[in-house]
């Protein structure tokens, strides 16, 4: 992903990077990691533009979830 990461915490970083395993990418399209909500959106965001279509899914049904809350 070319996505420029506004975040200074090195998980987002290494999520929206492609750095961190699958596992931890996965869980964060879920929601699953304890973040701060501005880190949240911005990791729901960028993959929301994945390559990995259960990551983008599960990012855009998060992301929508964050929205209606």
């Amino acid at each position: 992903m070319s996505i420029e990461v506004v975040s200074t915490n090195p998980v987002v970083k290494a999520v929206v990077e492609g750095s961190a395993p699958r596992s931890a990418q996965l869980a964060a399209s879920r929601g699953l990691l304890p973040l701060p909500q501005a880190d949240l959106l911005e990791l729901l965001v960028a993959l929301n533009s994945s390559q990995d279509g259960e990551i983008r899914q599960n990012a855009a049904e998060t992301l929508r979830s964050q929205q209606a809350g």
